[in-house]
This record gives C-alpha cells, structure tokens and sequence, in this order.
C-alpha cells in the first residue's frame, strides 16, 4: 500500500511553486527584448545626428528616451506579473514610439514606416487605459474599443498618406488633398468615438470600483486622457489658443505622453497593478490544487502584508486553525491585527488575518478571499484531519508520559514498599531460628524459602513493571546490564555521555533493547548480537541487531506476551518510528528513532 502521511502544511510530495513565478526562460527573453530596445533607439539616434534634420536634435532626441521609458515601464511590470499583459502592452508602445521616430529621418523606407506607424500610439493609449490593471479588456465593449482605435491608428492612418497632398511622405500615391480631408476627418472621427467609449468605460468602472481601485485608476486615467487630447486636439484647439508653436506643441505632446508609464508605475506602488493584479495572478495560480501552506504564503504576497495568515474553519466546529493548525482568534484578534471571514454563499469556510496597517483596503481582502474561497473549502478537510492526528498524537503522548510515571510510581511503590518489608520479614524469620525449639525449625526454614521465593518473584515483577537500574542510574547502564546477561557475545555502542533522557524516551528505547534482545535469543539462532544506542538532531536512534535466520515480521510475539506490533505502538505514541529489516539468512535489525531526545537536568 502507499501511503501519503499528512504534514502541517498538507500531503507530502513535490512542492508547489510560489506565485507567481518567473522562468529562466522568461528572464532571458526580456533581457533580449530590452536590449533590442536599446539598441534600435541607438541606432535610431545614430541617424539623427548623421543625417539632415527636421528639427533640433534635442526635441527629436525626445522621442528614443520616450520609448526607452516605456519599455522599462513594460519590462518591469512583465517580469513581475508574467501573466498580465500591462507589461507587454507598454513594451509594445515602446517600440511604436521608436516606428514612429523613424519618420524623422532621411531614409525613404524608414520615412514611409514611420509615417504609417505614426499614431499608433494614441491606439496604445487606448488599450491600456481599458486593461490596466489586471491585463485584460474584460468586456466585449471595452475590445470593440481597442480594435477601432487600431483600425483607425493603421488602416486610416496609412491611407491619408496615400493622398497626402503636401508629398512629404514616399508613401503618397496620388495628390489628392480632398481625399486625404475626408480620411483625415474619418480618422480623427473614429479615434474621438474610441477615446468616448473608453470614457465611458472608464466612468463606468470608477462608479463601480472600490476606494483602491479608484485611487490607483483614477490618476491614470485623467493622465492619459490629458495625453490624448493634446495629441489629437493639440493643432487645431491648443495652438490657437495658448499660441503655440508647433515645436513646442511637439515637446509638450511627447511630455505628456511620456508620463504615462510613470503613472502607471505609480498606479503599481499605489496598489492597484502591485495588489488587484496579484489578485488576479492568485486566481490564475489557484487552478491547481494548492496545498493550505502554499494558500497562506500566496495570500501573503498577494496582499503585501508578511504577516497575513489564512485560517480554516474546523469541520462541525466554530474553531479556526492556521495551517500548522494553531489556534486563530476570530472573536478578538490581536493588537494590531484584523480579520475577514471567508464564505461561499453564507456559510465562513475560513478567515484572513492580516495587519490593517499594510493592508488598509478591506475590499482588497474581501476580494482575495472570494478568491480563495473555493480552495480554502477543498483545504478544509485536510487542515481538519491534520488538526484530529496532532490532537490525536498529543493524547497518546499524554497516555503515555502517563502511563510512565504510573509504572515508575508502581515500582517504586513495590520496591520501596512491600518488597522491602518481604525482605525485613525473611530477616526476622531467619533470627527467630535460633529460639524456636528444633520440632519447629523444619517449618521455618520452609516459611524462609517462601519468603525468599515471593521476594524473587516481586523482583521479577518490579523489574518487568519498571528496572530499578533505569529509573536510579539511566537508560545506558540499564542497557548495559541487560547486554551483560546475555548468554552470548553482544557487543554495546552507547555514548559515555548518554542522558539522563526524558522518562518516557528512555522507557521506549530500553524495551526495544529488551524485546530485540529477547527476540534474537529466543528465535533468531544467532551467534553475534549488537546494540546501538546515539543521539543526533535532537533524536534517540536505537539498533539491535544479530546475524541469524531473518524472517521476522512485525507483530511476531516475543518477551514477555508482547510483540514488536506494540512495541511499535509505544514507540509511535512518542512521535518516533519503529522499522524491521530481516530478510531471510540475513539477520534481523530493529531500528527504533526517537524524537525529543534532549538531555534534562
């Protein structure tokens, strides 16, 4: 049969993986990607300062650091939320950004693609303003709205140069200036229905949203908005009306539109991409089935509190216990701790505890728990058996330290008690033997050896209830006078420094000594015995073993009535493990470990 032994954090096995987590793969990839950047926006420069300009240098300079901002923007949030497209989404504009500059040199290929990727920024905009924070447009509304601002960014955008009347493009087909005035008013058109609906969206969302979300999507968007209507209003409302240049409308655009990331990293710190977004990765990672450690520790990096804790509710019970199933107060946390049930439907499945001083937005936990709530449910059980076994070894432990301490009473009771006025009355009958006339001699000396046998027998009894050498002077010289009285050479292994152990480890291992012995003697046809006795980490190791026959089994009786069955009990009752290894014509070894080995006194 195989068998999965329950842990404090849930069955043994493979560990699962922290959420969420970022591969080899994935980090070489994004270094790849940002030093393509880099490089391109070098290069991209290069042909600035060598090539005749359409400006000042400084101002088309603005457009590489523009994307090299984004694309570290992007390359952070991608390698902290693999699964969340913000970071891909910035990447992305980064390299828009750097199509774009392209136009700004004298290369006739590089002029026409940075013509005809020009405004695919303003698209960009559109799409991160719709997925940020968690990556993902959500709605069909919201994708119909990134899908026309790309339509009108690229396929309008391109066609305007195709009739551009003033030929500064080498894409240009045909001067057709009334042609290109109606693409040009249908672009400008379906880019103003775009920014509306996500507008609207976006008004939607903040109504809807909880403080944090507001707090962390609310900046960002009045940054972007600002963004994109300098750019698609800027020459024909700003210009006139704060007079402008077109240069410095120009500087004042890529300003604006440069502070995008730097907003949407604010928005990180803030907790809406940091928090929302790992509570979306925690959804993601919870497919699989976590174990209730991992559950905790995903907890604690989802809301950025180290303290956090998630508790499971007993099974019929109103009790919640940790994963290492330690009690969690539900009625009256801690200082400086609070609390929020976990429920499906009505019904508390478990409970966060988290510090409101890292954590301030309870709607980011309520929202993690509906989150875990399903896994938290499956966990139960196991938290639940695993509470019943510790409680269960607990008792037996109990039982047994004390059951110790009753066998030491007994004997002491015995040898100190009735086994000693035995012994003063076999003194006094020995006296009175020479005052008793002789008719009477031959009944005392057969009262003497009475008295001598039943005191051989309270021995017996005493030493088997509890060996008056192991309770007086420790588990090594008890082992030693047991291995003395073998009929046959044994060899002894025990440190000098042996003990004195707990009452209830030493008790153990000295009746593994005397069973194994008794065993090997009694079936195992062996000519060499040996026993082991060492601590190491904090653990009593006991081995007896011989060089017979093999063949045992546990539960096979030896001693005194007992078997290796309920020795293994008695070991087990203390948290340890008792093993048997005896293959046929290979001898028997038994093993015993035993935890909680530490020297008292």
């Amino acid at each position: 049969m195989v068998r999965r032994r329950l842990r404090a954090g849930g069955l043994t096995g493979e560990r699962r993986p922290e959420p969420p987590v970022r591969s080899p793969a994935l980090t070489r990839a994004l270094w790849f990607v940002g030093g393509s950047l880099l490089l391109v926006a070098a290069l991209e420069q290069l042909l600035l300062i060598t090539e005749v300009r359409p400006g000042p240098l400084w101002v088309l300079t603005l457009i590489p650091l523009a994307a090299i901002g984004y694309g570290c923007a992007g390359l952070l949030a991608w390698s902290r939320r693999p699964s969340n497209r913000v970071g891909a989404v910035l990447v992305l504009a980064a390299w828009f950004w750097l199509i774009a500059g392209l136009a700004n040199t004298d290369v006739p290929v590089l002029v026409g693609i940075g013509f005809a990727g020009a405004t695919l920024v303003v698209a960009v905009l559109v799409h991160l303003l719709l997925v940020f924070p968690t990556g993902r447009a959500g709605t069909p509304a919201a994708r119909a709205v990134i899908a026309l601002a790309y339509l009108a960014c690229t396929v309008f955008e391109v066609l305007g140069h195709l009739f551009d009347p003033a030929g500064a493009t080498p894409l240009q087909l045909a001067d057709r200036p009334e042609l290109d005035e109606v693409i040009s008013r249908v672009q400008l058109g379906l880019l103003l229905v775009a920014v509306a609906g996500a507008a609207g969206l976006v008004v939607r969302r903040l109504a809807a949203g909880s403080a944090a979300t507001r707090r962390a999507l609310g900046p960002v968007a009045a940054g972007i908005f600002a963004s994109l209507a300098l750019t698609l209003l800027g020459p024909n409302v700003f210009v006139p009306l704060f007079g402008w240049s077109l240069q410095v409308l120009f500087v004042v655009q890529v300003a604006a539109l440069a502070a995008v990331p730097v907003l949407l990293l604010a928005g990180m710190l803030a907790g809406g991409f940091a928090r929302t977004g790992e509570v979306v990765e925690l959804g993601a990672w919870l497919g699989p089935e976590p174990s209730p450690a991992d559950l905790a520790a995903a907890l604690a990096r989802t809301l950025g509190d180290p303290t956090a804790r998630v508790g499971f509710r007993l099974a019929g019970t109103d009790r919640y216990v940790d994963p290492d199933s330690g009690p969690l107060p539900v009625d009256r946390p801690g200082p400086g701790r609070a609390v929020e049930l976990v429920r499906i439907g009505d019904d508390p499945v478990g409970v966060i505890e988290f510090d409101p001083a890292l954590v301030a937005d309870r709607d980011l936990v309520r929202t993690a728990g509906r989150v875990l709530a399903t896994a938290v449910d499956r966990q139960r059980l196991v938290v639940s058996l695993t509470a019943s076994r510790d409680e269960l070894r607990r008792s037996r432990a109990r039982i047994v330290q004390e059951g110790e301490q009753a066998r030491r009473q007994v004997a002491r009771d015995l040898h100190d008690g009735l086994q000693t006025r035995l012994v003063v009355l076999a003194i006094h009958v020995q006296t009175l033997a020479g005052r008793v006339p002789p008719a009477h001699l031959a009944e005392l000396h057969r009262l003497r050896a009475e008295l001598d046998s039943a005191i051989a027998e309270l021995r017996g009894l005493v030493h088997s209830v509890m060996p008056s050498l192991l309770i007086e002077r420790g588990l090594r010289a008890a082992a030693q006078e047991v291995v003395d009285r073998m009929p046959m050479a044994t060899d002894f292994r025990a440190p000098e420094e042996l003990g004195p152990l707990p009452a209830p480890v030493e008790s153990a291992a000295y009746f593994v000594v005397t069973e194994g012995l008794t065993n090997a003697a009694k079936h195992a046809g062996a000519g060499r015995l040996r026993v082991t006795l060492e601590v190491a980490a904090g653990e009593l190791r006991v081995e007896v073993s011989d060089d017979g026959v093999g063949g045992a089994r546990t539960g096979s009786a030896v001693g005194s009535g007992t078997g290796l069955r309920s020795l293994a009990d008695r070991v087990e009752a203390l948290g340890g493990v008792l093993t048997v290894d005896s293959p046929p014509g290979g001898g028997t070894t038994v093993r015993a470990v035993l935890p909680g080995a530490m020297p008292c006194g």
